[in-house]
């Protein structure tokens, strides 16, 4: 009598936690940031969120159907990916901007499921970084009722005084889901509780943030000022002829007369060294 013996990828042993239940898990966990960034933000926030879930959910199952895999949109791993990529858009982002996002997460993932089996990238750090170069005047605009607002990062970098409790609160400039901590920590409680997080992997990248902070952290805006190089910036205020320059050492005549090139010392050719060198980050 032949025995059959079926090859199966993971998970080989099963609970009684599915996928989905645990993806609907970091729905509710997400849920209080999202619902804090419609009520700072407006209902252009709560749009974007369905546009870019909606987005995702959609490429996904026509990826499934046009590649003739099983349809899996039930089990929420889109949905839940859509979700985050929302939360990290600027609420004032244009419509399209975010229907492309949650199209790009959706394809990302399914690629990567598709040839190797697994997420080899993060979908949500790799669209954003694609919108950040395609859209970078939108992704780095946040603005509440057509006022652009300061992130604190850039009240930080203004050398401005940065209110801790607006930051735990979440009455602060930023992306739709990613302002209020205080509800973001309260979903990782959740998640913990749950048991789908593991405490340490997230205590450990805290620890680590603030030690190399400790450590390594300083202000760049001195350098900058004692140099004479106020209006440098990277990587945003880089354009390709300023990028075209640095590599071909560039000549003495100034190609940018509305600026005056006064953030390069002294008006030089550009080298490497002329590029401040600073502890720390903006």
């Amino acid at each position: 009598m032949e025995q059959k013996i079926y090859g199966t990828g993971a998970p080989h042993l099963k609970g009684r936690m599915t996928t989905q239940k645990i993806m609907q898990c970091i729905i509710l966990a997400l849920l209080p940031a999202g619902i804090h960034g419609i009520y700072r933000y407006g209902w252009n926030a709560g749009l974007i969120i369905l546009l870019t879930c909606g987005s995702a959910v959609v490429t996904e199952y026509l990826f499934e159907k046009i590649m003739k895999k099983p349809i899996r949109v039930g089990e929420l791993r889109v949905l839940v990916t859509g979700l985050i990529m929302s939360y990290a858009l600027p609420p004032g982002i244009s419509w399209y901007v975010a229907v492309l996002a949650g199209v790009l997460c959706a394809l990302i993932m399914q690629s990567s499921l598709h040839f190797f089996s697994k997420n080899v990238v993060s979908p949500v750090i790799l669209t954003r970084l694609f919108l950040m170069v395609a859209f970078s005047r939108e992704m780095f605009t946040y603005a509440l009722d057509g006022v652009t607002m300061a992130t604190p990062l850039d009240a930080l970098k203004a050398e401005e005084v940065v209110d801790t409790l607006d930051m735990i609160f979440g009455n602060t400039g930023g992306c739709i889901g990613e302002t209020s901590a205080v509800l973001l920590c309260a979903g990782a409680i959740f998640l913990i509780m749950m048991g789908i997080m593991d405490f340490r992997v997230a205590g450990m990248y805290m620890f680590s943030f603030a030690a190399f902070m400790a450590v390594f952290g300083g202000n760049c805006s001195e350098v900058i000022k004692n140099r004479k190089m106020d209006n440098f910036s990277l990587p945003v205020g880089v354009n390709s002829a300023m990028i075209k320059k640095i590599l071909t050492r560039g000549d003495h005549n100034d190609p940018y007369p509305a600026t005056g090139g006064s953030h390069l010392p002294d008006h030089r050719p550009w080298r490497y060294g002329d590029l401040p060198r600073c502890e720390g980050s903006l």
